[in-house]
């Protein structure tokens, strides 16, 4: 599986499908795992959007370039990392996010 071999530092990655499947899994956990933090304290409105996505881009360049060490030669641009399950992740994020607010503080 494409998260376990994440976590082998020696792993090389050179199947661009299967580097933006693995972005698009840590995006998808990751929006998870924020939609809970933020509803648990409650933040509110384009503040929680804006964290959302500035972090999850940040997160997901530092993942493939740094963690990965994707080439250039793999990936077309680093607009296609960011880009990568960036809807998908916002939607699952804001379902979380509002759900989780809804339930502790309503």
């Amino acid at each position: 599986m494409s998260l376990g071999k994440l976590l082998n530092s020696s792993s090389e990655w050179n199947n661009k499908e299967e580097v933006l499947k693995t972005i698009y899994w840590i995006k998808q956990i990751y929006a998870i795992l924020c939609g809970l933090v933020f509803g648990i304290t409650p933040i509110l409105g384009f503040i929680g959007f804006a964290s959302f996505g500035v972090s999850v881009a940040l997160i997901s360049y530092s993942v493939a370039y740094t963690i990965m060490r994707v080439s250039q030669n793999v990936i077309d641009s680093s607009s296609t990392v960011i880009t990568e399950g960036m809807f998908p992740a916002l939607t699952l994020f804001i379902l979380t996010w509002t759900c989780t607010y809804s339930y502790l503080h309503a």
